[in-house]
């Protein structure tokens, strides 16, 4: 069984089943699609190590059925050495303004997209004081992913 699928089963699994005991737990769906990144690179002993920032726009739909569209923009570096070779951080808003953050790390490689998860802050608005999970597969200028916000 290829690794990186079994880890995104697990993650997937986990994303959406961690909160599922929360009384106001709900799940969600979601794709994006996002423009060029602005990279940089820095030479190491095991080969160049790549960082980077893009800006995108994400569709989210809720189990409730209702669709949101945010803005986000997010910044990658590279974790030789760790259980995953990138760390990620975005910052969303969505179109009434209310923000959140995300975290996550990624197992990625030239060969294949890129396998995500990670924890999500609200910052303001509906999302202020929410807590959750994620898990995201994508690649070049588009992905898809779950999660769920608790209370």
């Amino acid at each position: 069984m290829n690794s990186r699928l079994f880890i995104a089963g697990a993650v997937a699994a986990f994303a959406t089943s961690a909160f599922a005991s929360g009384a106001s737990a709900e799940s969600f769906t979601f794709t994006y699609t996002n423009e060029a990144a602005s990279m940089v690179s820095a030479a190491s002993p095991s080969g160049p190590l790549y960082a980077g920032s893009w800006k995108g726009v994400l569709t989210t739909v809720m189990k409730s059925g209702a669709a949101l569209k945010s803005n986000f923009q997010c910044t990658i570096w590279p974790t030789p050495g760790q259980g995953t070779n990138q760390s990620m951080i975005c910052d969303a808003a969505d179109t009434s303004g209310d923000k959140y953050s995300v975290t996550s790390n990624c197992l990625s490689s030239e060969k294949g997209p890129s396998l995500c998860w990670g924890y999500l802050q609200g910052l303001s608005g509906k999302y202020a004081g929410k807590v959750g999970v994620m898990s995201q597969i994508g690649g070049g200028a588009s992905g898809a992913g779950q999660g769920a916000w608790a209370d």
